[in-house]
């Protein structure tokens, strides 16, 4: 049968069961219709060589803000995808009841890419948040935390949310962190969704927080140096950490500005705790460094001992399964989401959220991104991405940027 795309000569890497296969993709009406080798002859409108690259699933990036223009981290992930391998993109929160509307008619009915959202507690969602003289955290009053008005939106937009984002700590909930929990668990419970909480800070103290949170539920920045990080003072897992695993709650790293230790990452991993989800929390005071997107983060991981197929998992298929309909998998029949990605040897310098620094000899590129049956292509229109925010210091040079 003839192809609308046929993606040729690669590896299909399978992240959930780690099988690597020497096949083309075959693809249709913006759906997979085949993946076997010996489809090179087969009639195709379009061509794309994988030769010497892996197939994978397009990634699924379980954290970031992409709500341009409307909050102060927003970046445009249609501006950004072509270059990042990435599908599916799930905002942690940036909007909340009063601004939810227009994420959802302006970034993500407009958009060719699956994006899917957590509604913020608070009313204004994060746009108070940024590097301003001014500090005021979204939640310092308590009368943001519009409960029913939460509520009402995660129904309203179903299935484009996913849950509820509760920023816990200093700069955010301020004084009221226990407070505003119990709201985001009052919020996750009436709608049957998830409550994802962000922990930096206190107060609140993580072993306070933890017993609020249930199978399902996500704790961001899991590898944060902050006191409110899953390791106690020796370095050592807190046991609630180890219960709340226990009972199903999913450990995301959300990479960020400020939110990754490698230091802390190693210990955890040294200690077999590893992150359920590898994501980015891409924003527009990381996009230009240290964070840069998620293939860079994943790198990281490649860079602290992780398998590739582990990571690639836990970037693809794992979050993927928040949003469900083989979102992370590349199965005949299913939408195709894809992105061509390679290996190279290549001396790298990586940076985390606190300026330390790590090497390594080998690091993950893209090169190609397939959203629905199409290949992306960078937009020559799109506004250049750039830090423009004040208060930020200079990116660390010795930083390896990603290929443009």
């Amino acid at each position: 049968m003839p192809f609308d795309l046929l993606v040729s000569g690669g590896i299909v890497l399978d992240p959930e069961t780690g099988s690597r296969t020497q096949a083309d993709v075959g693809i249709s009406d913006g759906r997979v219709r085949a993946v076997e080798p010996g489809l090179t002859g087969t009639q195709a409108t379009e061509h794309l060589d994988a030769g010497g690259a892996f197939v994978i699933p397009g990634l699924v990036d379980a954290h970031t803000h992409v709500y341009p223009g409307a909050t102060p981290l927003g970046v445009d992930p249609g501006a950004l995808a072509a270059a990042m391998g990435v599908t599916t993109w799930i905002d942690a929160g940036s909007a909340g009841a009063g601004n939810f509307e227009g994420l959802v008619r302006f970034v993500i009915e407009r958009s060719p890419l699956t994006i899917r959202a957590f509604v913020h507690l608070s009313y204004v969602g994060l746009v108070p948040v940024g590097h301003a003289e001014q500090r005021f955290g979204e939640l310092f009053d308590l009368r943001l935390a519009d409960v029913p008005a939460c509520i009402r939106t995660i129904q309203a937009f179903v299935p484009l949310t996913l849950g509820v984002k509760v920023r816990l700590g200093a700069n955010s909930t301020g004084a009221h962190g226990m407070d505003a929990l119990r709201s985001g668990r009052a919020v996750a419970d009436a709608t049957g969704t998830r409550l994802m909480v962000h922990i930096a800070e206190p107060p609140p103290l993580l072993d306070d927080v933890l017993p609020y949170l249930r199978e399902g539920d996500l704790v961001a920045h899991c590898f944060t140096a902050g006191l409110m990080g899953i390791l106690d003072r020796t370095g050592t897992l807190r046991e609630s950490v180890l219960r709340a695993r226990d009972r199903g709650v999913l450990f995301d790293v959300g990479h960020g500005n400020g939110s990754f230790s490698f230091a802390v990452a190693r210990q955890a991993l040294a200690q077999g705790f590893a992150p359920d989800l590898i994501s980015s929390d891409l924003h527009a005071y990381n996009v230009d460094g240290p964070v840069f997107d998620l293939v860079t983060t994943i790198t990281k991981f490649l860079a602290l001992g992780m398998p590739f197929e582990d990571a690639l998992r836990r970037a693809s298929s794992v979050p993927g399964a928040l949003i469900g309909d083989g979102v992370g998998t590349l199965r005949v029949g299913l939408r195709a989401d894809l992105a061509v990605v390679r290996l190279v040897r290549e001396h790298v310098t990586l940076g985390d959220s606190r300026g330390d620094l790590l090497t390594h000899d080998e690091r993950l590129v893209v090169d190609a991104t397939v959203v629905a049956g199409r290949r992306l292509r960078p937009d020559p229109d799109a506004r250049p991405q750039g830090r423009r925010k004040p208060g930020l210091p200079p990116v660390d040079a010795r930083l390896t940027r990603p290929p443009t």
